[in-house]
């Protein structure tokens, strides 16, 4: 049985369950990714009971696809009436846009907020300068973007996240998430752009997805495989991902397992927490059975 939720996750849950019920039509397209992703595989892959406490995370990032279509109320506009007011980012004509609770007020970004996402082919910026870097996915609703973001709408799996608990959410609700070896390389891939406590969160969310879906390492080589070999990615980012899995991750004194090691101390204790050998183990046999083992 796992520990009762910090009160904070539970906030986070909460208003996640609440963004889910303004999004409606929406989670058909979008696809929930960042650290929550992470935690909602606990709940809705098969064979993941997890002792282990869960990390912390606060923002909700929706991956969409650069244009949205649903006929009806626009996404601003649900959002609003579901309680988020938007919290808008950035100078220019083009400023990145937010949303949060009503209760967070709107002076200020707050730790909990919304952000949609959206992937880019090609540089930040076209010949005449301008900034691809974000888009307008719906009109006066500007979302960051990123190559990388198109690994994490294929392959989706499919969820019912009312069995998460602390969402509110009383009937059946299916949103999407990432495949997790989608959601593993992507991670990799925005490694080196990423600050150095993001680095070691992110590192941290790939050893507990690593772990929460072990009985799916067969079914994920398989995946893997697929997108590598579509044509729909550029042959080197699973090169690079590969090479990455094996400098950052795959040796005891390597960063990853490192930076690892240090946050579940933090949470767990010296004793408790997984060592930095151990935490290597698991991505040698996890690269090994996904084929993410540099060659």
């Amino acid at each position: 049985m796992m520990a009762p939720l910090p009160s904070d996750l539970e906030e986070v849950l909460g208003d996640l369950g609440r963004c889910i019920q303004a999004l409606g039509p929406y989670t058909q397209t979008a696809v929930l990714t960042g650290g929550l992703a992470a935690l909602l595989y606990r709940w809705c892959l098969p064979g993941t009971g997890v002792g282990r406490p869960p990390l912390m995370t606060f923002d909700m990032d929706w991956a969409f696809p650069p244009r949205i279509e649903i006929p009806g109320v626009g996404l601003h506009k649900r959002m609003e009436l579901g309680g988020f007011k938007p919290w808008l980012q950035g100078a220019g004509k083009d400023p990145v846009t937010y949303y949060q609770h009503e209760r967070h007020g709107t002076d200020r970004l707050a730790p909990i907020h919304v952000e949609f996402i959206a992937p880019r082919t090609g540089s930040k910026t076209d010949r005449s300068g301008k900034n691809l870097g974000i888009i307008e996915i719906e009109p006066g609703l500007h979302a960051q973007t990123d190559p990388y973001i198109g690994l994490l709408l294929v392959e989706n799996l499919t969820v019912d996240v009312s069995r998460v608990p602390a969402t509110g959410l009383s009937q059946p609700q299916v949103i999407r998430l990432p495949h997790p070896i989608c959601y593993v390389v992507q991670k990799i891939l925005i490694r080196h752009r990423r600050e150095p406590h993001k680095q070691a969160g992110d590192a941290a969310h790939i050893y507990d997805v690593a772990l929460l879906t072990r009985d799916m390492w067969p079914q994920m080589a398989d995946v893997l495989a697929r997108i590598a070999t579509s044509r729909s990615f550029p042959p080197r980012w699973f090169v690079r991902a590969r090479q990455t899995m094996g400098d950052v991750f795959l040796r005891p004194d390597a960063l990853g397992p490192t930076e690892i090691a240090d946050i579940y101390r933090s949470i767990m204790g010296p004793t408790a927490a997984p060592t930095e050998a151990a935490i290597s183990r698991v991505f040698k046999q996890f690269s090994e059975a996904t084929d993410l083992l540099s060659h």
